[in-house]
């Protein structure tokens, strides 16, 4: 949701069609849609530890690498190299936001099993401040910070709450 209120007029600016901007912003659901089988289907031998840093990390990353995409030059009618790169990056937020949901829910449902409904509300009411506070943040720190700043800040923060997230998650018992 960060990217909702500036993508579209940057990509437009830069002459990428509506329509692409669409397919754009499909491609993190089509990423969830493909992942969090796999996510589900994994999650218990690689670990939720694993899924919930990586996918922080991840996302990240991607956020780090749509600023990048404003040093993509596009000339009259040839946007398919910002198209390519900016779908490529949403599939991969895809499989990072699965990665987090996925183990969010694991561990709320199998680690607090007494306690599991208020935490998939949590969960939830969280996924929800997200979906609110994202468009919010994400047009100030574009009013603040640019394009590109906007995004390697907040891939920044991704990166630090991974790593956070490995030093004070409790390991796995073996």
């Amino acid at each position: 949701m960060l990217v909702a209120p500036f993508i579209p007029l940057e990509f437009k600016r830069k002459g990428v069609s509506a329509s692409m901007i669409g397919i754009f912003f499909a491609a993190q659901s089509v990423g969830v849609l493909i992942w969090s089988p796999i996510v589900g289907k994994t999650l218990e031998t690689v670990g939720r530890r694993f899924y919930l840093v990586g996918g922080f990390v991840l996302m990240g990353i991607c956020f780090a690498c749509f600023g990048l995409t404003d040093k993509i030059e596009t000339s009259e009618g040839n946007t398919s190299m910002l198209i390519c790169v900016g779908v490529v990056i949403r599939l991969m937020q895809g499989v990072a936001a699965s990665s987090i949901q996925t183990a969010c829910f694991a561990i709320a449902t199998n680690d607090y099993p007494a306690q599991k409904n208020q935490l998939v509300g949590l969960v939830e009411s969280f996924a929800g401040i997200g979906s609110t506070i994202g468009p919010v943040l994400g047009s100030t720190l574009y009013a603040l910070m640019g394009f590109s700043g906007t995004f390697y800040s907040y891939g920044a923060m991704n990166v630090v709450w991974g790593v956070m997230t490995w030093v004070l998650f409790p390991k796995p018992a073996c």
